[in-house]
C-alpha cells in the first residue's frame, strides 16, 4: 500500500462533501478531484488558490509533494549573516 501525501486533502474534501459536491464548488470534474487527491495530477494556480480558499488552508499543506522547504540554504544564509 502506497503512502498517500494528499490524504489531509482527501480528508478535508470528505468533511466539505463528496467528490461531486466539492468539484462543481471549485469548477472541475469529479474525476478531477479524485485525480488531485490521489497525486495523479496537478492543479493550476487558480485552482489552487480557490482550494486554499475553500479549505482555509494553505497550498503546502494540501498538497505537501509539490512544495519543499530547502534546509540547506537557510543554514547557508544564516551563517553568511552571522
Amino acid at each position: 500500500m502506497k503512502s498517500n501525501k494528499r490524504a489531509l486533502l482527501t480528508e478535508l474534501r470528505k468533511s466539505k462533501g463528496t467528490q461531486m459536491e466539492v468539484a462543481k464548488h471549485l469548477g472541475i470534474s469529479r474525476q478531477y478531484i479524485g485525480m488531485l487527491e490521489s497525486g495523479e495530477r496537478n492543479p493550476t494556480v487558480k485552482l489552487m488558490a480557490k482550494m486554499e480558499k475553500y479549505f482555509e488552508m494553505s497550498a503546502s499543506k494540501l498538497l505537501p509533494d509539490l512544495f519543499f522547504e530547502d534546509k540547506s540554504h537557510k543554514t547557508k544564509q544564516k551563517i553568511k549573516s552571522a
